[in-house]
């Protein structure tokens, strides 16, 4: 995930080799941080530290650590953050500061973060904001938040794709930017479907790693005009979940297993 060196606690003494010319290098150990998948789906930051006597076999390895995760082009450097601090128990902001503001400080990632004052406030900036710095969205919120960030994007989409978002004929591409979810709202059904649970720092982890699943978006138009838009993610398939949903239609005198199929097939998992 990232790699930086341990300093001494005259940090500007044991840095000078790395920016002074012909002075060697005087570090002497490294922390290697990585993401650990554990039970239940949940992964967690964890760091090593490296050490060698010789300064300069640590500057190599820092290097070539540093080279190897600059060339993962996929993952997110500069996030578009929308942060809904009304959501769930009202801790969304309490949530970016502890937990997600340090992981994207570790991994090297800038966030735009804005906090979202009203409804519709984050498809509202998505429709009209630049991408030229932007490489990712991510919001912290619940199912409602996660979907106005993600129908903004496909109707920005649209947009710029000259596409007419009310032509039931008309295919919308699939969104270029990924969409990371981290759990803040009152069920985080979406989160829970992306990661496999509602634990925060497992969805940073994944935001951070890229490792999101791919999506397929399907618009439903009415009267010729765009009502809502579908999304399917083809991740997890909750077996319990189709189960529980069952059990709640219980009172649909219609087959409840075609009904449960059809649904689960139809509404994110």
């Amino acid at each position: 995930m990232a790699v930086h060196y341990v300093h001494s606690q005259d940090q500007a003494q044991c840095c000078m080799g790395d920016t002074a010319a012909n002075t060697p290098p005087r570090h002497t150990s490294f922390i290697l941080h990585y993401a650990a998948r554990g039970a239940k789906n949940k992964w967690k930051h964890r760091t090593v530290t490296m050490n060698h006597t010789d300064p300069r076999q640590v500057a190599s390895w820092v290097k070539t650590i540093r080279n190897y995760l600059a060339g993962l082009k996929n993952r997110p450097k500069r996030l578009l953050l929308f942060v809904n601090p009304f959501g769930g128990k009202r801790k969304g902001l309490k949530i970016y500061e502890k937990q997600v503001k340090p992981l994207l400080l570790v991994a090297g990632v800038e966030a735009n973060m804005i906090v979202t004052q009203r409804q519709n406030h984050a498809r509202d900036v998505i429709l009209n904001c630049s991408f030229d710095n932007v490489d990712g969205i991510a919001c912290i919120g619940g199912d409602g938040t996660f979907a106005e960030v993600f129908n903004g994007l496909v109707l920005r989409t649209a947009k710029d794709s000259g596409v007419d978002y009310n032509d039931p004929d008309a295919r919308i591409p699939p969104p270029s930017l990924r969409v990371g979810v981290i759990p803040g709202g009152s069920t985080d059904t979406m989160a829970y479907c992306f990661h496999g649970t509602t634990d925060v720092q497992t969805a940073i982890l994944h935001i951070i790693l890229d490792d999101l699943p791919e999506t397929n978006v399907l618009p439903l138009t009415s009267e010729s005009e765009l009502q809502f838009v579908l999304l399917k993610v083809t991740e997890y398939i909750n077996i319990g979940l189709i189960l529980n949903i069952s059990a709640r239609y219980q009172w649909i005198y219609i087959n409840k297993k075609a009904f449960r199929t059809s649904k689960s097939g139809l509404k994110p998992r």
